[in-house]
């Protein structure tokens, strides 16, 4: 039985695999070898890809977007006449070819030679293999690269091209003859440090840590724009000692040479005022506050230059602590600008409050011209209060009116430093009521005994026993919006869902064919909802 299973899968596996080939060559034959010699053979041979197919246990990616990577990476190693298996190359190595080809393509258009591209697979290198532990090799660049997955903060100066022999790609003979030799073992990692700085000095190329633990080190040129230069060193195996893994090195440098500004400036100094730009250009386009990824992009398509996320985090820091400053100096502008305001626009309420500390409690502004364009829109009114979330706390109170275009036009409008509370809306509502005397007109029927004007509301805290106070011949209606979300939240979606067909349906006995049904699937809501008051909210919408 075990046996016909594994026969059978083994089977469907391939008849799979046969289907995918087919596909496959007929999308080569259409739209790559069109016209061409080879076309002819995958016309004439339906099955000459799935007959040539080698089934191989290739590497595995472990995320959803490096499958081309990964194919091209297997293509070249069968090239070069290498054997493909599992552990050729890892998941940390495309990762760090994909960053790479990122920030190269970013600066030149040139940067993805072969021997660039090659030089991230140990695999494709040249064989410099020495005693070394190759399963220690691959844990200490599996490591490295993982660990250089995002911008690195070395690599902050933005690069400035010399004349052209200032782009480098040579090999690094100095190095190998100090670190590659079969002599060079390192007692301790103090006096491996010191041989690199004397490396540094002697040659002029910076190296940064990119990897520690223990007595393992791993380090990458910053001399060079994007630079494929990188070593690791580690523990000698069965032996003591540091040495050189030869197999997990590339000694070829590349690359632009990062330079400062002829007055002296270093160029990450210089890119503030670019990144500075980049999130004011950013927070023009989106809604929310600019972060560090956004200005990350913004440099690439509009400024041709990848910054690292450390100086976009900081830059758009800086940006919100100026903001912070730019805030508290209009703050300073509200009284004059509620003085000019009253001045301007004869008949309108426009004043501020101040406390004992002079510091503004409240602000109410109303224009004269809203109360003749109560007479011109829908008899609805709109009220509701928001919790400001800046630098400096407060509660926004608003009322709108509707068109017959469904324009939303504002009536008042205050600010407050009290909450959403009923002090915070007997002060608004008065104040509106005196303002637009023209919300308590009557009704243009006689037989009506309340007011033109509907009151449409959330149901606020504080809200309900206001408006009885200040409006009480006014028709008060709840928002069939807020009301479903309070539902969801205690009883569930699903129950919720009913909710909005009350409030939509113009017929009495659907309304009553869907009352019931609540009531029956959740009497708690039910109860909740008719003590709300059904007639309140069922035909608001």
């Amino acid at each position: 039985m075990r046996g016909g299973l594994q026969a059978y899968a083994k089977s469907e596996f391939r008849r799979r695999a046969t289907a995918v080939l087919g596909r496959l060559q007929r999308f080569l034959s259409g739209f790559c070898f069109h016209g061409l010699d080879h076309n002819i053979l995958l016309l004439e041979k339906q099955e000459y890809i799935v007959q040539q197919a080698v089934f191989r246990n290739c590497p595995k990616q472990s995320n959803s977007h490096d499958c081309g990577l990964f194919a091209v990476a297997v293509i070249w190693h069968l090239l070069d006449g290498k054997e493909v298996h599992s552990l050729v190359f890892t998941q940390g190595e495309i990762a760090t070819l994909r960053q790479a080809l990122y920030r190269g393509l970013s600066a030149n258009a040139e940067w993805a030679t072969l021997e660039n591209v090659s030089s991230f697979f140990p695999a494709l290198l040249p064989s410099l293999r020495n005693e070394s532990s190759p399963a220690e090799d691959r844990e200490l660049v599996d490591e490295t690269c993982q660990e250089d997955e995002g911008p690195n903060e070395d690599e902050e100066l933005v690069a400035r091209t010399r004349p052209e022999n200032s782009i480098h790609d040579v090999e690094d003979e100095l190095f190998e003859k100090q670190f590659a030799g079969p002599s060079q073992v390192f007692q301790t990692v103090e006096e491996l440090m010191v041989v690199i700085n004397a490396y540094q000095e002697t040659s002029g190329n910076s190296l940064a840590i990119r990897r520690s633990r223990g007595s393992s080190r791993a380090f990458a040129c910053i001399s060079h724009a994007n630079c494929t230069f990188r070593v690791a060193f580690g523990p000698k195996p069965r032996q003591e000692g540091i040495i050189l893994k030869r197999g997990n090195c590339n000694l070829r440098h590349s690359g632009v040479v990062v330079t400062s500004a002829k007055d002296g400036r270093c160029l990450k100094k210089r890119s503030k005022e670019v990144i500075k730009q980049l999130a004011s250009d950013v927070a023009l386009h989106k809604h929310a506050p600019p972060t560090a990824n956004d200005v990350i992009k913004a440099g690439v398509h509009k400024k041709k230059t990848l910054l690292s996320y450390k100086q976009c985090y900081g830059g758009v820091n800086a940006r919100k602590e100026s903001k912070i400053i730019s805030d508290s100096m209009s703050f300073q502008l509200v009284g004059p600008y509620v003085q000019t305001f009253a001045e301007r626009n004869p008949g309108s309420t426009a004043f501020m409050e101040r406390g004992s500390d002079n510091r503004i409690q409240r602000v109410f502004v109303c224009p004269s011209f809203a109360n003749d364009v109560l007479m011109c829109v829908r008899p609805v009114i709109s009220i509701d209060a928001a919790h400001m979330r800046s630098e400096w706390k407060g509660t926004l109170y608003l009322a709108t009116v509707k068109s017959a275009l469904d324009d939303l036009y504002p009536v008042a409008f205050a600010i407050t430093v009290d909450g959403e509370d009923l002090q915070g809306w007997l002060w608004f509502l008065e104040h509106l009521k005196a303002s637009a005397p023209n919300l308590i007109t009557e009704h243009f029927r006689r037989e009506c005994s309340y007011k033109l004007f509907t009151v449409m509301s959330d149901r606020g805290k504080g809200l309900i026993p206001a408006l009885r106070n200040v409006f009480p011949d006014n028709h008060n209606w709840y928002c069939v919006v807020h009301i479903p979300r309070n539902v969801e939240t205690e009883y569930g979606k699903k129950i919720a869902s009913m909710v909005t067909p009350l409030s939509t349906t113009s017929s009495l006995p659907e309304k009553t064919a869907l009352l019931t049904q609540l009531e029956r699937k959740s009497p708690d809501a039910y109860k909740y909802l008719t003590e709300i008051g059904v007639k309140r909210w069922m035909d608001s919408a």
